[in-house]
């Protein structure tokens, strides 16, 4: 399935990274209020000391060839003076394997393995598992544009009756 993310805005955007990576490490992801982050999203903790970092770029309409000068010319030197030891990456651009492998490449060695970077296709294929349905519900500006979410919500009462009579 397809999600629009051109409809989110930045912040909303931001929510979906921190409420799938929730889901995919099955533990809590610190969000921080708007504005300048310093290079920081979500924060989650792999063990005592060990701090990963959660970046999201919401560029649905911007060039690749931006998002990749973006990380490069900027967002590696915040995560360098981080030094987390993870860093997942979550943008809304579609990538290929090489992209990933560009990215990694840039962010080595916080990125640890590509599937820490979740490009568009990854975000769908994520959101379209029936296990993560709960995640596509609690950002209404996805499910308003999914038919599959509405045909849920308007056959909800036969699927409740029949729930209940088996």
């Amino acid at each position: 399935m397809q999600y629009d993310y051109s409809k989110l805005n930045d912040r909303e955007f931001e929510l979906l990274g921190a409420s799938i990576i929730t889901k995919i490490l099955n533990q809590r992801v610190e969000t921080f209020k708007p504005g300048r982050d310093g290079g920081v999203d979500g924060r989650f903790w792999l063990g005592k000391n060990r701090e990963g970092i959660l970046q999201c770029k919401h560029y649905t309409k911007t060039p690749l060839s931006k998002l990749f000068s973006k990380l490069k010319n900027e967002e590696v030197i915040k995560v360098a003076k981080l030094k987390p030891s993870r860093y997942i990456l979550i943008t809304s651009k579609e990538l290929s394997r090489l992209d990933k492998q560009k990215i990694k490449k840039i962010f080595d060695p916080y990125i640890i393995y590509e599937s820490d970077i979740f490009g568009k296709e990854d975000l769908n294929h994520f959101l379209s598992n029936k296990n993560n349905q709960d995640v596509v519900e609690q950002n209404f500006k996805l499910w308003i544009t999914s038919a599959s979410v509405l045909d849920i919500i308007y056959n909800n009462a036969i699927r409740g009756r029949s729930e209940s009579t088996i």
